[in-house]
């Protein structure tokens, strides 16, 4: 009698094929790349919600300690506030749940529109507070409260995770004044606006000697209402900003008139200054030196004038830079973040030096 032959697998069960197998491991994939991707983003997250904390926590702090100081305290160093006291410390660098943060400090004086204004001239809706067109521009202290704010930056990154503001008003009545005030406008070549460029007046004939910095804001102006009055132009006025020309004023030279002379600082009065500062470049010009052979120069000094020129009289070559380069081995100068405009090269070797770069220009760039 013929037996019937069973199965192999009995219950009816049966494998994977290849293709089953394949899709089964994409899937696996791709459920696991978004398991790994949500825990990722949620870790960031609570990274980033703690170092937010953090950082609040630090401005909260430094913004509660500036609140514990009398009214003529808040002042930091080297701002734009004139103090006879301790000033307070423009950054300071703590530590909080394991990180490190600078927490920077910046007061000023606000002029509010309440009772009345100084004449900014074109700038006044941006430089007094609630500024309207009936305003009468005749205020005799503009210094009406402080304007406080306190930054938070992680120290590696230098993000900002923290920014409070707040606002301190004395409680003795508003007396007339005998300050002035200094606007400073910071120009691009094009100009346009320069923000964020470090605006410093220093005067080293009075005393005590001024020595005040603030930040231009979005529009390129610092505004410095604190400003002891000298009627000579005794003033230096200077901008500063990484990958920008610096720039400043000079004093007059006999009868040389500077194209950016300094200032003087009148009673009640508003000063206005405006400074050109140029992108720069890390390779700005290269000069090759060759014999008449064509034969590379080494170790030779040249002179290098240009940048902005000083004076308004025409015939004057005084310019912003002059120095002495050598080339290199290969008969090269390099020279970077250089003012962009006109420069002239001279020869200084004997037996025909050329006398500190005549008075026509060698070389430009823009």
């Amino acid at each position: 009698m013929r037996q019937k032959r069973l199965s192999k697998y009995s219950g009816g069960q049966s494998g994977f094929s290849v293709p089953e197998l394949i899709v089964t491991i994409i899937v696996f994939a791709i459920v696991s790349v978004a398991i790994a991707t949500t825990l990722i983003a949620y870790i960031n997250s609570a990274s980033l919600a703690r170092l937010r904390a953090s950082a609040l926590s630090a401005a909260t702090q430094q913004m509660e300690y500036l609140r514990s100081l009398p009214y003529d305290g808040l002042a930091v160093a080297g701002g734009s506030i004139a103090t006879s006291g301790t000033p307070i410390p423009a950054n300071v660098t703590i530590t909080r749940s394991g990180r490190t943060f600078d927490v920077e400090t910046d007061i000023r004086y606000a002029d509010d529109a309440y009772d009345g204004c100084l004449n900014y001239g074109a700038s006044q809706a941006l430089l007094c507070r609630n500024y309207t067109a009936s305003t009468p521009l005749t205020d005799a202290n503009p210094k009406d409260y402080k304007l406080a704010t306190v930054t938070v930056r992680e120290k590696t990154s230098a993000k900002t995770y923290s920014t409070l503001s707040t606002q301190f008003t004395s409680r003795v009545a508003e007396v007339a004044g005998n300050s002035s005030a200094i606007l400073v406008s910071v120009l691009d070549g094009t100009g346009s606006p320069v923000g964020g460029a470090l605006v410093r007046i220093r005067n080293t004939t009075l005393s005590p000697q001024v020595n005040q910095t603030a930040t231009t804001d979005t529009n390129g102006i610092a505004l410095f209402l604190d400003v002891p009055v000298d009627n000579g132009k005794d003033y230096v006025v200077s901008s500063t900003k990484s990958g920008y020309s610096n720039a400043t004023t000079i004093a007059q030279s006999g009868s040389l008139i500077p194209q950016y002379p300094n200032v003087s600082a009148i009673a009640q009065q508003v000063s206005n200054v405006t400074l050109k500062s140029e992108i720069v470049s890390s390779d700005s010009l290269e000069i090759k030196l060759v014999d008449t052979a064509g034969a590379p120069l080494s170790g030779v000094s040249i002179g290098v004038k240009g940048g902005i020129k000083q004076y308004t009289n025409p015939s004057d070559t005084t310019y912003s830079q002059l120095f002495t380069v050598t080339s290199d081995g290969s008969g090269y100068v390099h020279l970077g973040s250089l003012v962009p405009g006109d420069y002239q090269v001279c020869f200084l070797a004997q037996p025909s030096p050329c006398s500190a770069c005549g008075s026509n220009p060698g070389v430009g760039f823009r």
